[in-house]
């Protein structure tokens, strides 16, 4: 008992919470599956078991022709997936996609591909933990971390779809390691792999606002034209009318409004929450909910502006946050991308007493641990639903989200503002004229004293 004691004092309140708190959810989800055969594991997935990995095969058949096709990914990803679609015999891919996935060939390009994509999630991860691991990490930690992680419901809902939001997160995270190295060919691989990232989804976009805040105008520039050429430049790899960035555009204008007139589970957005309310007191809150989604983002960005010295964490999960909540039509599997501030908070020391660190513990433990869940029914009993019913785990999931979007808000609102401290590199023509000014700063300071 002592030794366990010991363990979670080495580990400290956050990691405590959050592992154990995963760990236990993930068992109890294992044992509750095993005892119902598979059926408390499926209710947490997408409503429609027939339509499972899907999200992969419908971009492999599409080949160069995806907007023809009502398609609403970005060209980078056709152009990626286009290449395994070429393994597909002709006849088996003109049978559709279900046909494809019951495939030999299907199944195994499936495979790899996944099997990819979880070892460079893997790889990265452990890099990013010990990055930010102060002091030596311990392998054990790293790896329980990683594992807890795979295991949660948003990576469970996501491998289930097989969307490729994974590969923008595999994107993003090197992009969040290295975008401030002095090594320039470090910055550059960062910059590519935003610029993916944003190509593969678009909204990760946003975390390029981290350069602007740092006021690296000329590394602004260079990853801005980075990110135009890797969006725009793959339609020029496409055929006929798919080349047009305006198909794309009226895809998503369609898709959008067609998805928002059905059911309102899997999603965690500010206005599928308007929506809810809407069904519940049967009025349209559609102008309310516009309102306030624009005065959250708005408040959001100029927070994330004007508090520099906000701690790394909070600035990645403002910027993650914003990302989930402000954007429409985003699933459970969105949640991805807070992995990255919760590995920098449960690193990063913090300037928060043992109590909020705790709050912020068990936020993160709610938007990642699976959930019990006993069937699909949906909690508003909307005829709208059809495969997309409401339940709890969203209810949870998106009520954890708003509340750690409110408390940075009020958090760093009501911090008092300090001078930024900035870190000095000597070997830079900018870090040595920053280390001029404060010299002389310091020494008219002294002078003012010693003459008092």
């Amino acid at each position: 008992m002592q030794n366990v004691k010991k363990w979670f004092r080495k580990l400290g309140i956050k990691k405590s919470i959050l592992f154990l708190g995963l760990f236990l959810s993930e068992v109890a989800l294992l044992i509750a599956a095993y005892i119902t055969r598979g059926e408390m594991l499926q209710n947490l997935l997408f409503a429609d078991p027939k339509d499972t990995f899907m999200d992969f095969y419908k971009v492999i058949i599409c080949g160069k022709i995806p907007y023809t096709l009502q398609m609403i990914y970005p060209p980078l990803i056709h152009v990626i997936l286009s290449f395994f679609g070429h393994f597909i015999p002709y006849d088996i891919r003109d049978a559709g996609a279900f046909a494809v996935r019951d495939s030999q060939l299907g199944m195994v390009i499936f495979f790899l591909w996944m099997l990819v994509q979880l070892y460079l999630f893997a790889q990265l991860f452990r890099k990013m933990y010990d990055k930010t691991c102060i002091g030596k990490s311990f392998r054990w930690e790293r790896e329980a971390a990683l594992l807890l992680t795979l295991f949660s419901l948003p990576f469970l809902f996501c491998f289930e779809r097989s969307n490729a939001i994974f590969l923008s997160l595999i994107c993003l995270i090197p992009y969040i390691m290295w975008y401030q190295e002095e090594d320039a060919r470090l910055r550059w691989v960062a910059f590519v792999c935003l610029a993916i990232s944003a190509a593969i989804k678009i909204y990760p976009a946003i975390f390029g606002l981290l350069l602007v805040r740092e006021k690296k105008w000329k590394q602004t520039i260079q990853l801005i034209v980075v990110g135009v050429i890797g969006f725009f430049g793959p339609f020029l790899l496409l055929e006929g009318e798919n080349r047009n960035p305006l198909k794309l555009l009226g895809n998503l204008m369609y898709t959008t409004n067609a998805f928002s007139k059905i059911g309102c589970g899997y999603r965690h957005d500010l206005s599928n929450m308007f929506r809810i309310f809407g069904i519940l007191f049967d009025t349209d809150l559609t102008v309310l909910g516009n309102c306030v989604i624009a005065i959250v983002a708005v408040i959001g960005i100029i927070l994330f502006f004007a508090r520099p010295d906000m701690e790394r964490w909070k600035a990645y999960a403002l910027l993650s946050l914003m990302m989930i909540l402000v954007t429409g039509l985003n699933y459970t599997y969105s949640l991805i991308f807070m992995v990255i501030p919760m590995v920098y908070f449960l690193n990063d020391p913090s300037r928060d007493g043992k109590a909020m660190q705790a709050v912020y513990a068990i936020l993160f433990l709610l938007m990642f641990m699976p959930m019990l869940l006993t069937s699909h029914e949906d909690l508003l009993q909307n005829s709208h639903a059809a495969g997309w019913p409401l339940t709890y785990p969203a209810i949870v999931e998106s009520v954890a989200l708003i509340v750690m979007l409110l408390l940075i808000y009020v958090q760093e609102i009501k911090r008092p503002r300090k001078k930024r401290k900035v870190q000095y590199v000597a070997h830079t023509e900018q870090g040595t004229q920053q280390v001029k000014r404060k010299i002389r700063y310091q020494h008219r300071t002294s002078n003012k004293q010693t003459m008092q």
